[in-house]
């Protein structure tokens, strides 16, 4: 009896077994099936069939991003050269896929540079074929100078042939003469031999894929030029020198005579090699694309027409004491594709009263000038007031200001005009043209700053540039607000970190997750004009506000204590963006002004996300690119618990600590109730 109710068990246990691993292999099979269906179908498809259940929406495309994918109509190929085994490696692998699913239009291909050597190597020949129109004018140059540095050894090698003969006459009675014409074939083998090293490590490095041929124009050049003046004259006047030697033999003097020859048929071709080398124009987009694949992890973006790179690193922002490192590469791919869309590049105009440039380490805006060239922007600058001189701006020469190409697009930013460096007759001259400007179609974004003594000071020209729009910057109110000081204690703060943004705001979607910083604004005021709409961009909320007068220096702010009498209506506007149009329809001019000049600079933009971010966005409204303006729901979407309460804390606990038991009790009570029933 005990045995075979043993193998009944045996059975039972075997058939549920076959039963649990038929199940799981069905389940793999259908799983697979499924994901090879689904893979073949189109694009478009697919987003029906997916929802993203991710707190950070981590599978789901901006809508801006979906639009520009919806209508591209050119194949685009964005190939990753990624290594995937981290977290920041699989993060862009998953989001390329995203895009690859999002469209038809687009292929994607990840090779990593350590494994994929062969791949790698296919996809930099691929790279050349697609700039092969530009760099064959300098291929072929360089391939002509190779053979002029190759002809020039050879000349050389052929001197020393000479010299050696002569050296070698068995009718030499100044053994110390001989000595010294070797030396001369000794030094003549040594710079044959350079330009034999050089033409063959220039040869090497020209066979690799994507081969440096404007580096290789430059090793050339700087060969060919130097070796009139640096190798054949001095060689030519010592061969000169010797030949008047009577201590030489005679047939020696008579082959340095000869070798005057020699030395000018080597000459010859030497100008006609340097021409050809500087001919050709630089391959500008070629040697752009080898110096970001320097940069190592990179995505590479070919278009029919035009290319772009995104380095991987600049897919995430560093982590500061205050903020961990975020994903932002859908902003940085999307915004690259549409850069690549633009057909005419907007011009972006910084107007400095500095002699320093604003793309200098000590101009201050280093960040936001390297993003606007990696959006493709044409960068300038116009040097106003104290630029050339800034001991005596009074005497310093304003050069007239840069004009857009026809049909350009142009952004005019002027961080602030320091009263030091500038007279009013600068800031009238700036006045005017962005008037003009604004009048044509430009955009232009005004930095203003807290001055205590503004009001006892003329009016600025660009304070009423921006009053013509309706606004009115109040420059010599400080806004402060509440803030615990490092004791705990509370203290007044000019520094704003601003996270909400007015919905109605242009950059407001785009925004929306970010955090700005603004050191030490000031209030704007605007009333209607017509034909001018201007909106909020830049709003302060915290509970208590006020303004403050008269303070110049960190330690009154610090000490300034609230005011009930000087509370302001909140919210307080410290920055708003104004368009106007022609008969209600054409774009006419878009202003932005800010109280605050600090937040575009590298001590912030450089440091802040949310900073660079409004900065990069603002510049596409200003340019008319709205369509440009990214809105990226990892930034946005993060979905928070809100924070408990005391009693909801409570609730919680109880629940865990006494309701899941007592649910298991209930359940086992009802198992041994049934139980005994049967």
């Amino acid at each position: 009896m005990s045995g075979n109710q043993n193998t009944r068990r045996a059975k039972y246990g075997l058939n549920v077994a076959i039963a649990i691993l038929v199940a799981v292999a069905l389940v793999v099979v259908v799983n697979a099936l499924v994901d090879w269906q689904v893979r073949q179908l189109p694009a478009g498809a697919k987003s029906w069939l997916r929802y993203d259940l991710t707190a950070t929406r981590a599978y789901t495309l901006a809508p801006q991003t979906q639009k520009l994918l919806s209508e591209l109509d050119d194949q685009i190929t964005l190939t990753a050269v990624l290594r995937v085994d981290d977290k920041n490696g699989q993060d862009v692998a998953d989001l390329l896929e995203e895009y690859a699913d999002a469209s038809n239009w687009l292929d994607i291909e990840l090779i990593h540079p350590d494994r994929d050597l062969a791949r790698l190597e296919n996809f930099y020949r691929q790279l050349e074929e697609h700039f092969a129109d530009e760099t064959a004018p300098l291929e072929a140059a360089v391939t002509t100078g190779l053979e002029h540095l190759d002809r020039l050894s050879n000349d050389v090698a052929e001197m020393k042939g000479k010299i050696d003969t002569i050296v070698a006459d068995d009718s030499w009675e100044d053994t110390q003469l001989r000595q010294e014409f070797q030396l001369l074939s000794n030094k003549l083998g040594e710079v044959q031999s350079t330009y034999a090293n050089a033409g063959a490590s220039l040869s090497g490095a020209l066979n690799d894929p994507m081969p440096p041929w404007s580096n290789a124009r430059a090793d050339l050049l700087n060969a060919l030029q130097k070796a009139d003046s640096e190798v054949l004259t001095p060689f030519a006047r010592e061969f000169a020198r010797r030949a008047k030697d009577r201590n030489a033999p005679l047939a020696a003097r008579d082959t340095l005579l000869r070798m005057d020859a020699m030395i000018e048929a080597a000459r010859e071709p030497l100008r006609d090699a340097v021409q050809t080398l500087t001919a050709p124009p630089t391959p500008t987009r070629y040697d752009r694309m080898q110096a970001s694949l320097r940069q190592g992890e990179v995505v590479v973006i070919l278009g029919p027409e035009r290319e772009r790179v995104v380095p991987v690193a600049e897919m995430f922002t560093a982590p500061t004491a205050d903020t961990p490192a975020a994903f932002i590469g859908e902003d940085r791919l999307t915004g690259t594709l549409v850069a690549m869309q633009i057909t005419q590049p907007p011009l972006v105009v910084f107007v400095r009263d500095t002699p320093v440039s604003v793309t200098h380490p000590r101009g201050g805006y280093t960040h936001v000038t390297s993003r606007l060239a990696t959006a493709d922007f044409v960068l300038t600058e116009w040097a106003i007031g104290g630029s050339n001189d800034p001991r005596n701006p009074e005497q310093a020469a304003v050069a007239p200001p840069p004009s857009p190409a026809e049909g350009q697009q142009a952004v005019w930013i002027v961080p602030t005009l320091s009263l030091e460096r500038t007279t009013q007759a600068d800031r009238e001259l700036v006045a005017s043209v962005l008037k003009k400007r604004l009048a044509a179609g430009d955009g232009v974004l005004l930095c203003f700053s807290y001055d205590p003594e503004a009001q006892f000071r003329p009016t600025d020209p660009l304070i009423e540039l921006a009053g013509a729009w309706g606004l009115s910057p109040q420059m010599h109110e400080l806004l402060l607000h509440e803030g615990l000081g490092p004791d705990g204690r509370p203290r007044s703060q000019a520094a704003w970190p601003v996270r909400d943004w007015p919905s109605e705001s242009p950059l407001g979607g785009a925004l929306a997750g970010r955090e700005v910083q603004l050191i030490a604004p000031t209030p704007i005021n605007f009333e209607p004009r017509p034909n001018i709409v201007t909106q909020s961009l830049i709003e302060l909320t915290q509970p208590k506000i006020w303004s403050a007068t008269g303070l110049t220096t960190p330690q009154e702010i610090a000490e300034s204590a609230f005011d009930a009498e000087r509370e302001v209506q909140r919210p307080v506007v410290a920055a708003t963006a104004s368009a106007t149009s022609e008969q209600g329809d054409a774009t006419a001019g878009r202003l932005m002004v800010f109280t605050e000049r600090h937040w575009l600079s590298d001590q912030q933009a450089g440091r802040r996300l949310g900073n660079s971010e409004l900065f990069m966005n603002s510049t596409y409204w200003l340019a008319g690119l709205d369509e440009a303006i990214a809105a990226t729901p990892r930034s946005q979407d993060i979905r928070r618990i809100d924070a408990l309460s005391d009693g909801q804390q409570l609730a919680y606990r109880l629940v865990l600590l006494a309701g899941l038991p007592g649910l298991t009790l209930l359940a086992g009570v009802g198992v041994w109730f049934v139980r005994r029933r049967g």
